[in-house]
């Protein structure tokens, strides 16, 4: 989360129960952006894990 949307959380949190609808909505909105960085980071990690076996097999061409 940015620093703003932490303190927009933060003034949700303090108004109690009646924010609790747009508290579960920003919670949902960052687990999507938190998923969608950890398939990113698969990802690169397959790119990796495939240079490095590419490199390990003594293919020193692989870019």
């Amino acid at each position: 989360m940015s620093i703003a949307e932490l303190q927009h959380y933060t003034t949700l949190v303090r108004e109690g129960a009646s924010s609790l609808p747009q508290r579960i909505e920003l919670m949902r909105e960052q687990r999507k952006r938190v998923v969608a960085a950890i398939a990113d980071k698969q990802e690169q990690l397959k790119v990796i894990d495939h240079k490095l076996e590419r490199y390990l097999a003594g293919d020193s061409a692989v870019m």
